[in-house]
């Protein structure tokens, strides 16, 4: 994200005025909604990969269930990202709980406008840097 304003979605008229056409504001979550996009693209990229370890370990979500401390059901709503209800901090222990590490990293400021955040698995961060770009946001 950069300090521009985001753009606002707008309606557009029709030569024949009997159709509108919504145009998007460019950020789809926005648009749709959604009032904090990082947080919900953080939760989002967490719960995505909750569900790729738990699959990967070969577990039930009984299983994980009982390995991270949670009601079957909390796990069947994080793996289908229904996660309104978890803070990022939980979906956090529910990662580490489950054997990955979990690393915070704050880069220095820069001067143009504000920050972004982003979460990468460890492999996609190693790929990226690899071919010499620097991480993109997901």
């Amino acid at each position: 994200m950069t300090s521009e304003e985001p753009k606002q979605a707008s309606v557009v008229e029709t030569p024949d005025d009997d159709e509108m056409i919504d145009r998007g504001s460019g950020n789809f979550l926005a648009d749709q909604g959604i009032e904090d996009t990082d947080e919900f693209r953080v939760k989002a990229h967490l719960c995505h990969e909750i569900a790729a370890t738990i699959e990967g370990a070969g577990l039930t979500q009984d299983q994980a269930a009982k390995l991270v401390g949670l009601a079957q059901s909390d796990v069947s709503r994080i793996v289908n990202s229904r996660f309104d209800d978890y803070s990022v901090w939980k979906l956090l222990k529910v990662m580490t709980s489950l054997g990955s590490d979990v690393l915070i990293s704050i880069s220095p400021p820069t001067l143009e406008g504000t920050g972004v955040v982003m979460s990468h698995t460890a492999e996609s961060l190693e790929e990226e840097t690899s071919r010499g770009r620097p991480p993109s946001a997901s």
